[in-house]
Formats: structure tokens, C-alpha cells, sequence
């Protein structure tokens, strides 16, 4: 019975990529209502005259070790990337072989710019870092 149902429906009605796109909406879209569900009752509550954004402007400097911590996780991430990337360019030329082997190889890459070759190859040394 199931089967026959799902006969009677077209079978190309949207594209691949369409499909993923409607469906990571349609899963955003159910995140954000259980959140603003579950956070119903704090949304309720009447705003407070003087709030957090009050105590900024009257005293900037409660802002400095946000600003401090901020800067250190920047720094922290940067430092993760640029190491990542330097492991990434050790390993990126395998990887590089691995993608290119269903087409024939890297002979058969098409350069395109000038400096393709060399984004091609740090983008991927990035990524895999």
C-alpha cells in the first residue's frame, strides 16, 4: 500500500542540491522554534530599566576584560590555523593525488589563472589543517 503511494509521486521534482538547501532551512527553522520555545518563560519577563547595556555606557571599563579575553582567543585561533595549515601542506599533496585519481590524475587539471595551482594546493592544506 505504502509502495503504491509513493508511486504516484514524482520522482525529479527537486534537485539534489535544492533538496539539501530546503532541508537544512526547514531544520534551522526547528531549531530556532524549540529554542524559542524552551526559552519561553525568560522572554516573558519585563525588561529591566537598567539594564546591561546601561552599565556599559556608564562605565566602559567592565568591558576591558571581555575585550582582553576576545583578543586572546583570536590570538589562540590564528595560531591554531597557521599550525594547522603547516601540517596541511605536508599532507596535501597525497590528498591531492586521492582527489584528482577519478578524473585521471593531476596531469589532466586545467589551470585556468596563473595562480591557480598554487591557491588550489593552500586551499586544501588549509582545509585539511
Amino acid at each position: 500500500m505504502i509502495e503504491s503511494f509513493f508511486s504516484l509521486l514524482p520522482r525529479n521534482l527537486l534537485s539534489v542540491e535544492a533538496a539539501v538547501i530546503i532541508s537544512a532551512l526547514l531544520a534551522s527553522f526547528g531549531l530556532a522554534m524549540i529554542a524559542l520555545i524552551k526559552n519561553r518563560p525568560v522572554l516573558r519577563k519585563p525588561v529591566d530599566e537598567e539594564s546591561d547595556l546601561g552599565a556599559i555606557f556608564d562605565n566602559p571599563a567592565s568591558v576591558l576584560p571581555h575585550v582582553n579575553e576576545l583578543r586572546n582567543r583570536i590570538i589562540h585561533s590564528l595560531i591554531a590555523i597557521a599550525v594547522g595549515a603547516v601540517i596541511g601542506t605536508l599532507i596535501a599533496n597525497p590528498v591531492l593525488t586521492l582527489l584528482t585519481e577519478p578524473i585521471g590524475g593531476a596531469e589532466r587539471l586545467i589551470a585556468i589563472g596563473v595562480t591557480e595551482p598554487f591557491g588550489v594546493f593552500f586551499r586544501v592544506s588549509i582545509m585539511l589543517g
